[in-house]
């Protein structure tokens, strides 16, 4: 059992969180608000600052508080309605118990921070970091603000939050994520509950670094991927001390690369990158641009010849919790990443954790790199957590599958067909993890096992109570988790139901909220066939959760997701809006055959025949969903989609 787990089961007492980490929805770097983001000062990982608090008034129920900018402020004796102002502020309220009502956004998302999402069911957005909502705040009707730092943003907002609620500074430049914590603690008299954490922390860190040789210093570095290159975190931020706490050094060259930011170096050139490289080298993205540029790096030479690199000892983190400021439970996530890396590296072991799949339970690897896909699917899932698999079935097939936003890399192997993988070649890649659909590989996944660790996903579980929708996002975010990318998994997917969510808005807005559909797909070569497809196909599905309703059922063929008819059923359809699908767009004998049929059918004649095009709807993972709903919706909606693309 992990650590979020048993957070969740047994509380703080446990004080154990898992790995489930964060990454910010993709935006550029520019983006990201600097004023707050990382300290300069070198401090003692060990040193706890002990808030100073007064004698409770008894009679009015306050207490009154020395903040972390020494000023005096009048506070309940035990705040219950708690607004925070910073993520550091949130995660400790929620490492204290208390879950506050109103919190800021995750630096750079549009949601409160993801790696807490386990956390934060109930809890009020108000707003970015830098511009939080002052009619938010007071809708809430908090009794304590929490507000961190005071940027100069919520200094000019003070005298406004004051007049809501007594407002704490949590910490000041310099503090450690231990001293915040403490500070927080005593503002939200929690102070015997802070210890209890810290203490299971500390046996957490211990047991740890007994994974470390005796004799031998560790150090590692910390990276973090921008899209212009990397920089390296000075040893004074938040993952630092994590690392301190169970032993790893950072290299001492490191304290003297505070660039122009102050946190972390100015970005380094592929031809220095010798500066990133230690034993361990641990390596963080902010967005999608900084992950597509660590992974053009990784085939690099100049990368590969990296000490940390040659070794395996290169692990891919959440940049949003490894290179920002942290707060209790984000430092049980990098406790987890190294537990995890120390215990399996890179590299296979009989101690690497065990996954339960369709075919049965395999031992993974703790950060896969070199991927085989043996279904488009599993492509998509990897291509979509920022790492290029190496082979790929039927990549043939796959090139034109529009869908995706993200190509296949021009030397990525074809490793067979989906029918009969090519076992020779797939050897031959070296893979440390094989994705292959279990209907498919059930007779050679002996074989397969014997080269890689192999996962099979079973595309249509008859034991599960999932959706089709829910079953792929079940299987995109264990392939994240596997991946050691559970935060870019977690990004990826809100990123989806936000386009979820605005397309339902534009299909309300056009009066097409609710109305029915039918999804087919006509194919032949002597005959022509179509089928109908029921709610239990993935497409359905995913048209399903945009508001609209599939007008065909046949509860005999649910569970495989179609039923085929003839082409004079069709009439039997009604006046429906119809998204008509042909498998191929060449094939000129299904195009003529049903033309007839087709122009008399009541929904082509009233103009509610919509051409998908013939690869649209085939997909099975996040970022060809969002196309499929995006086409949707243009169809319906096609004057709104157009005035918000130019928006």
């Amino acid at each position: 059992m992990n650590r979020l787990t048993l957070f969740l089961l047994v509380g703080l007492l446990s004080g154990l969180l898992a790995a489930c980490g964060q990454q910010s929805n993709p935006v550029t770097e520019a983006e990201q608000p600097t004023s707050a983001t990382e300290t300069t000062v070198v401090v003692e990982p060990t040193t706890v600052v002990e808030p100073t608090t007064e004698p409770t008034d008894i009679a009015t129920g306050t207490r009154t508080i020395t903040d972390a900018k020494g000023r005096q402020v009048d506070i309940p004796v035990n705040p219950q309605r708690v607004v925070t102002l910073t993520e550091i502020d949130l995660d400790s309220a929620l490492a204290l118990g208390l879950t506050p009502v109103g919190s800021v956004n995750g630096r750079g998302q549009q949601t409160l921070p993801l790696y807490l999402s386990d956390l934060t069911d109930g809890i009020a957005s108000i707003g970015s970091l830098a511009e939080p909502s002052l009619e938010q705040v007071v809708a809430l009707q908090p009794d304590l603000i929490l507000a961190g730092n005071i940027i100069p943003p919520i200094e000019t907002l003070l005298p406004d939050l004051s007049e809501i609620a007594p407002v704490v500074a949590t910490f000041k430049p310099g503090d450690d994520w231990k001293s915040t914590f403490a500070q927080v603690a005593a503002a939200l008299n929690r102070e015997s509950e802070a210890e209890a954490f810290l203490a299971e922390y500390q046996q957490q860190a211990e047991a740890i670094q007994a994974l470390l040789p005796a004799d031998t210093p560790i150090e590692a570095s910390i990276a973090r991927w921008m899209p212009n290159g990397p920089v390296v975190m000075v040893p004074s931020t938040f993952s630092s001390l994590v690392l301190s706490d169970v032993g790893l050094q950072r290299p001492a060259s490191h304290a003297e690369l505070a660039g122009t930011h102050g946190a972390h170096s100015d970005p380094i050139s592929l031809e220095s990158l010798e500066v990133i490289d230690a034993d361990w080298l641990f390596i963080g993205t902010l967005n999608a641009e900084g992950t597509n540029s660590l992974a053009a790096a990784e085939e690099n030479p100049l990368f590969q010849q990296l000490n940390a690199v040659q070794n395996q000892r290169v692990v891919t983190v959440d940049g949003t919790v490894w290179t920002s400021i942290g707060g209790p439970l984000a430092a049980l996530l990098v406790l987890d990443d190294v537990e995890q890396a120390l215990q399996g590296g890179a590299a296979r072991s009989d101690d690497s954790p065990a996954i339960i799949h369709a075919l049965g339970e395999t031992n993974v690897p703790a950060n896969p790199q070199r991927v085989v896909a043996l279904e488009w699917t599993y492509a998509e899932n990897v291509l979509a957590l920022g790492l290029q698999p190496v082979g790929v079935a039927d990549i043939k097939g796959y090139r034109s599958w529009v869908n995706i936003s993200i190509e296949l890399a021009d030397d990525v192997v074809d490793v067979g067909t989906r029918q009969e993988p090519d076992l020779e070649t797939i050897a031959t890649l070296k893979p440390d993890l094989i994705l292959a659909p279990a209907y498919r590989v059930a007779d050679i996944y002996d074989q397969l096992s014997a080269i890689a660790p192999t996962l099979a996903f079973d595309s249509y579980p008859t034991d599960s109570d999932l959706t089709q929708y829910d079953e792929m996002r079940e299987t995109f975010l264990t392939i994240a988790a596997v991946l050691g990318r559970h935060a870019q998994g977690e990004a990826v997917l809100a990123t989806m139901e936000e386009t979820f969510a605005a397309a339902q808005v534009t299909l309300e807005n056009a009066g097409k909220l609710g109305e029915s559909f039918v999804l087919a797909q006509a194919f032949g070569e002597d005959t022509v066939q179509v089928r109908l497809f029921t709610d239990n196909a993935l497409a359905v599905d995913i048209i399903r959760q945009i508001g609209l309703k599939n007008g065909w059922k046949d509860e005999e063929f649910q569970q495989y997701g179609f039923t085929t008819v003839s082409i004079e059923t069709l009439p039997e359809l009604g006046d429906l809006n119809f998204f008509y699908v042909v498998q191929d767009d060449n094939n000129v004998f299904v195009r003529e055959a049903i033309q007839p049929v087709w122009e008399s059918l009541a929904f082509v004649e009233n103009g509610n025949a919509y051409p998908l095009g013939g690869d649209t709807w085939l997909f099975g993972g996040p970022l060809s969903a969002e196309v499929l709903v995006n086409t949707v919706v243009t169809a319906l909606a096609p004057d709104i989609a157009a005035a918000i693309q130019e928006e």
